[in-house]
């Protein structure tokens, strides 16, 4: 193998190098977003549809409230005060 050859040679093998790893960083770097669209009351993660709920169901409530306030705790009895949740439930089934 000649000089000139071995050149382009680990020329393009660096360029190549460079290259997967600006892929790479672009693949990792990536953000990965759950988002709540209350206007079709549907949960997104990274784009894809996780979960569709009813308007005014418990779910919907609950998952409007997260989404409301983002980025603090939130305890069981301020979702139980709030009324994201009932605190009391009754189910009967009918054997009609």
């Amino acid at each position: 193998m000649d000089i000139p050859t071995f050149i382009l040679v680990v020329l393009f093998c660096c360029v190549a190098v460079v290259s997967y790893l600006y892929l790479l960083q672009v693949f990792l770097a990536k953000e990965q977003l759950l988002q709540f669209d209350e206007s079709t009351k549907t949960v997104y993660f990274s784009g894809q549809k996780v979960i569709s709920v009813r308007g005014g169901s418990g779910n919907y409530r609950f998952i409007k409230y997260i989404f409301d306030n983002v980025g603090r705790p939130i305890s069981v009895a301020e979702l139980e005060k709030k009324s994201v949740f009932w605190s009391e439930c009754k189910l009967s089934k009918s054997t009609e």
